[in-house]
């Protein structure tokens, strides 16, 4: 297994915040952390000693269709079974918790799926979620209750924190060419077919027929631990977690403009290293 933090030439700045603490916070799992750029910029000022940079060399795309291209690059010079996913703008607060984790990998490979999410599940309504097994004690987690997604909610492929199958995250992007961040966050992608469904905004779940279903059989598990799995910004910082402490610190390409607890983080961090003013300056409105 490896390490990917997906970054591009546009946002690569913000690895000055964020990439210290995946490096401190995910030491416990042991694995190479791995930070996938289509292009390195060498005036970021970001300190890479210690992790494996992987420059795919594709060119950016406005609409942001190079993700596709530097994910199958990145994936084919790794040759790994399972990724541990992150984008740059999410943010660690806490040292992982490695034996949930280790517990999770585990029942995820005996489930044999395909995406396990570390998603909030706060305001997920149980319709988008289907239990396949609401008593984890077997597994070392109480209270835990084992989802899978419905293949038809809209963010059943969401890209918070989570863990892939590389073959399968391979196979989505051989059939979706030009795939953006956006599109995969938001499911839409095309099915072996070449079709796509239609995303109802009002109801978060895709409008399917034959011809455009999903036709991949991928099992999409994410496991809920109330009242903790949570990031962040969902409840007060510096309480329990399950096993990652993370929130999402850029929206719309700035610093999240609200007073959540990311925006708070990152101005703390600021405010003790000045310097990363001016090296974040493009993204602090």
């Amino acid at each position: 297994m490896e390490i990917i933090i997906y970054t591009n030439e546009t946002y690569i700045e913000i690895l000055n915040i964020t990439l210290p603490r995946f490096i401190e916070f995910l030491k416990p799992l042991n694995l190479r952390i791995n930070v996938v750029t289509n292009k390195f910029v060498n005036t970021t000022g970001v300190d890479f000693e210690g992790v494996n940079v992987i420059e795919t060399g594709v060119e950016h795309q406005g609409n942001g269709g190079h993700f596709r291209d530097s994910m199958l690059y990145a994936l084919s010079k790794l040759q790994c079974e399972h990724f541990l996913f992150f984008l740059d703008d999410y943010i660690l607060n806490s040292v992982v918790k490695k034996d949930n984790f280790d517990k999770s990998f585990n029942i995820f490979k005996e489930y044999n799926g395909d995406l396990l999410s570390f998603a909030c599940l706060k305001f997920i309504s149980n319709q988008f979620l289907k239990v396949v097994n609401n008593d984890l004690k077997d597994y070392g987690i109480e209270n835990g209750v084992l989802y899978e997604f419905d293949e038809n909610y809209r963010h059943s492929f969401s890209v918070q924190p989570c863990l892939w199958k590389t073959s399968s995250f391979v196979e989505l992007l051989s059939y979706n060419d030009g795939l953006t961040l956006h599109e995969l966050d938001n499911s839409i992608i095309k099915n072996k077919k070449g079709n796509t469904r239609v995303l109802n905004g009002e109801t978060y779940f895709h409008e399917t027929n034959e011809e455009s279903k999903l036709d991949y059989n991928f099992k999409n598990l994410v496991i809920d631990l109330p009242p903790f799995s949570y990031n962040y910004d969902n409840r007060p910082l510096n309480t329990d977690y399950f096993i990652f402490d993370f929130g999402e610190i850029i929206r719309h390409g700035i610093l999240m403009e609200h007073l959540t607890n990311s925006r708070h983080l990152v101005l703390s961090i600021i405010d003790q290293n000045p310097e990363l003013k001016t090296k974040l300056k493009k993204f602090i409105y």
